[in-house]
Order: structure tokens, then sequence, then C-alpha cells
């Protein structure tokens, strides 16, 4: 999975700065498999119908020449859904986003952290709506190109930035604290699932 979802990025902008169709399907084939890899690995006969639907679908949609036009979906719909879904964690009664990983790594949460990772739930949802302003803006004024690279790329290092920037601030904010290492940091959000 991991190397599906490093190789997508790559694929579309190959296929944005070279449009031949054989780049233009795999880039819709690796796009077909992301959300289906899990079921895919567990052996799911529908997930298997549904790869093969989608697999002959982008056959289609490239003959067509259709294939840029599904490519611009995903970097509007992926942190669209996640704006969604923080901002959502943030109803009364509902428990933020952020403090939810917190406790999945911690077990439990003094009241300073636990305020902290709502404000960060709320950081969060600001760099998805500019993620998703910035995906739908360059969509519509800016040469290809320049949508493939912000999109593919500056936009994957803008959240690893915000990632890691946001976990040097808490260890230094909250130094009275411990703090996991970061690559232990990283093993505890493995298990996290976004519902």
């Amino acid at each position: 999975m991991p190397v599906l979802a490093v190789a997508y990025p790559v694929l579309v902008h190959l296929a944005v700065i070279w449009p031949f169709p054989w780049l233009e399907w795999l880039a819709l084939a690796v796009l077909s498999v992301l959300p289906l890899y899990g079921a895919l690995r567990a052996g799911k006969y529908w997930a298997w119908c549904a790869l093969i639907a989608a697999l002959i679908a982008a056959v289609l949609v490239v003959r067509w020449h259709g294939a840029y036009w599904i490519l611009l979906l995903p970097p509007v719909a992926i942190p669209l859904s996640l704006l969604v879904l923080f901002g959502a964690s943030l109803r009364r009664g509902q428990r933020p986003m952020v403090t939810r990983f917190a406790l999945l790594a911690r077990g439990s949460l003094p009241p300073d952290l636990e305020h902290y990772t709502r404000r960060v739930t709320v950081l969060w949802i600001v760099v998805f709506v500019i993620l998703t302003l910035s995906a739908v803006l360059l969509a519509v004024f800016a040469s290809r190109e320049l949508w493939s690279l912000a999109t593919n790329f500056l936009h994957y290092l803008l959240i690893g930035g915000v990632f890691v920037a946001e976990y040097a601030y808490r260890r230094w904010r909250f130094r009275h604290h411990e703090h996991p290492g970061f690559l232990a940091y990283l093993r505890g959000l493995k298990p996290v699932r976004l519902r």
C-alpha cells in the first residue's frame, strides 16, 4: 500500500506531463486499487469485481480523453472529506479527531494536552480548507503542469511540514510531559482509523 500511495502522485504527474494513454490508464488503475486495497488483500470477491469494473472503466475514460478530468477529483475530494470528518468531530458531544489520535497513542491525556489537541484539530481543518481551495483554484486557473506539481507534490510537503512542525512545537510547549520519539510517535499512529 505505501508503494502505491507514493507511486500514485508520481504517475499522475507523469501522465499530465506526457499524456500517453498507458500512463493515464496506469494512474487511474492505481487510483482504483487504493481504496480497495484492504478488501483486495483480504480476498473479498466484491472488491475484485469492483477493481475489474474500474479497470475496464479506466480504459473507456482514457479512450474518450477524460482521464485528466477524473484525476482532478482526488486532490479536491480527499482534503474536503478530511475537512468534513475533522470538522464533525468538533461538534458538541463529539471528541475532536486529534484528541482521539492522542488517546490511542497515550491511553489518557492531562487536561492541558486535551485542550491542545482540540486546537490542533482546528489547525488541521484550516490546512484541509487551504488544500481544498488551492486544488480547486489551480484546476480552474493554472496550467495542468502547475496544478499537478502543486497537488501531487507541494500539498504533500505542506502536510508533512505541518505534521513535523506541530510535533516539534508540542514537544517544546509541553516539555513537562513525556513524549515518544518521532518514529515511536509515527508507529503509535499506525492503528488509527479515520471514522
